[in-house]
């Protein structure tokens, strides 16, 4: 019988996998112990006897993982405790009366059935130090008692939701997990998933990295990024042919890097009503069934050139003419390019380039392949 690993012992991506006995002896890993991604296991019975893991333990993305029982004998973890993103798991109380010894981190994170109290009893009894402590995003509770949650249960309350790292979403179980974050340091990634919308979201505020839509062809919305305020790197939007709005995204006020919109066949609108900065430039490209852009006339300031290329049903551009924009580039002469918008007036692109002019904007333009005035441009308007 087993009874030693001598290196890593992982156990992933098996759908269909519902149980791990077969490691009934098995008393020592010298290397990390890995159980992930597995969308039928319930629960990790069949380590009755693990004892010592000599680097890491890592339990994630269990979509079915409701608790530990089945590996309460283990004592010591050399490195890292990981257990994030299982998002049915509420009990780890076969760990709490064994394990004495974390080495390294504590992440215990975004298993939003699994009360916070649970996870402060075995982080106090680990005396975990302040600098290794990862958890956060689990089942919110004001009031902890012995054992059970006296007040506030199921809430944002008693814990972090500051969820350090990068999350790649493929399926409804990631975003059940983070239905408790409420800032993602890392990346937020959707691409070429089968999901139709990103309902579970709705308390997330802030992005310190980029939010990635690629290739999500069932997704008809995301507004369950309502209260999404702030997105630190790059914005980006493209072949999501189901989408027919962005008006989840309608809070954001700043993009550190760029804004890129580009070739989603059914969006109506770029909503992004209150986004004011863009770090980097701001692209709408192939998106035909836009009309307008009026939803961007808080947008002030675009780091790098604007680009309004080849969206054939826009018919006007007013709101970037008559809003607040007075900046594009980082000196204010980056380049602005409306092209190829073959149902907007030229009229309309010569007057935006005017209205930055106006505010001192010093770069050139190109302004080309749009629809062009025969008669007298007033303003915007073709007369």
């Amino acid at each position: 019988l087993l009874d030693t690993v001598n290196a890593d012992l992982e156990v992933f991506d098996n759908d269909a996998m519902t149980s791990l006995a077969g490691f009934n002896a098995l008393q020592t890993v010298i290397g990390s112990v890995t159980i992930s991604d597995h969308a039928a296991l319930a629960s990790v019975t069949g380590f009755e006897v693990l004892s010592s893991i000599g680097s890491h333990l890592q339990i994630e993305r269990n979509h079915a993982l409701t608790h530990f029982n089945g590996i309460d004998s283990l004592l010591t973890i050399g490195n890292d405790l990981r257990v994030e993103r299982n998002p049915l798991l509420d009990d780890i109380s076969a760990i709490s009366g064994s394990l004495t010894t974390v080495s390294g981190l504590y992440a215990v994170r975004a298993n939003p059935s699994l009360s916070r109290c649970d996870v402060d009893t075995l982080r106090t009894g680990l005396s975990i130090i302040v600098a290794n402590d990862q958890s956060c995003c689990n089942s919110g509770c004001s009031d902890c008692g012995v054992g059970v949650c006296n007040a506030d249960d199921g809430s944002f309350l008693g814990q972090s939701g500051v969820y350090d790292g990068t999350m790649i979403v493929d399926v409804a179980g990631d975003l059940a997990a983070l239905t408790r974050a409420t800032e993602i340091t890392g990346d937020l990634d959707f691409s070429g998933t089968d999901l139709l919308n990103v309902d579970g979201l709705e308390g997330l505020t802030t992005i310190g990295g980029r939010l990635y839509f690629w290739n999500n062809d069932q997704m008809s919305q995301i507004d369950a990024l309502s209260s999404l305020t702030s997105v630190g790197g790059d914005l980006y939007l493209q072949s999501n042919d189901a989408i027919t709005s962005m008006s989840g995204l309608s809070a954001v006020q700043t993009v550190g890097g760029y804004v890129r919109v580009y070739s989603n066949s059914l969006l109506g609108d770029v909503d992004l009503a209150a986004l004011a900065t863009v770090g980097d430039y701001f692209y709408v490209y192939n998106c035909n069934n836009v009309a307008n852009l009026d939803s961007l006339s808080n947008l002030a300031t675009v780091d790098n050139y604007l680009y309004i290329y080849s969206n054939t049903g826009l018919t006007n551009i007013d709101g970037l003419i008559g809003g607040a924009l007075v900046q594009v580039g980082s000196t204010n002469a980056g380049t602005l390019w409306v092209r190829s918008n073959t149902s907007l007036t030229s009229c309309a692109a010569d007057a935006l380039a005017a209205s930055l002019a106006g505010s001192g904007w010093t770069g050139s333009s190109i302004l080309t392949g749009n629809n062009d005035c025969t008669g007298t441009c007033n303003g915007a308007v073709c007369e």
